[in-house]
């Protein structure tokens, strides 16, 4: 596979999880708030499936990657290993000015299915860091494909 290719499906899947990750945030965000959540339960529903999905693959990858931080994981997508590292050097950041600091896309997942109003906070808090770095994450993929404009 060329590395067009890799960029390209790296970009698209990047912004299936942004779509998601937008969404839950919004529908917590006024949850928290005390209003109406968004409509349509299916498209609510659609997005917090992707993005547990997504977090439940990619803390494997990012498992593989601590484990291996001298060479490839076997049988991941360059992209996604590229995506795990950036996010593993956001969590060592010292100090710590990340909300993904000490955190693990598994504690992720974990406050994305809790109803407590610190964890949905924290989510919040989480999601915003994480979309920052899919949203580098992408840039770099148009960059691939497109070249710097």
């Amino acid at each position: 596979m060329n590395s067009d290719w890799l960029s390209a499906q790296s970009f698209e899947q990047t912004h299936r999880i942004l779509t998601a990750l937008n969404r839950v945030s919004i529908d917590t965000k006024l949850a928290l708030a005390g209003r109406t959540i968004t409509k349509g339960s299916t498209g609510r529903d659609g997005a917090r499936e992707a993005l547990s999905e997504f977090l439940d693959a990619f803390e494997g990858v990012v498992q593989g990657v601590r484990e291996n931080e001298t060479r490839f994981v076997r049988g991941v997508n360059p992209r996604l290993e590229s995506l795990a590292q950036r996010y593993i050097s956001e969590t060592r950041q010292r100090p710590r000015r990340s909300a993904l600091a000490g955190t693990n896309p598994g504690e992720i997942l974990r406050l994305l299915g809790s109803a407590a109003r610190s964890d949905q906070e924290r989510l919040i808090a989480c999601l915003r860091e994480l979309r920052m770095l899919l949203e580098q994450h992408a840039h770099a993929d148009v960059g691939a494909l497109f070249g710097e404009i």
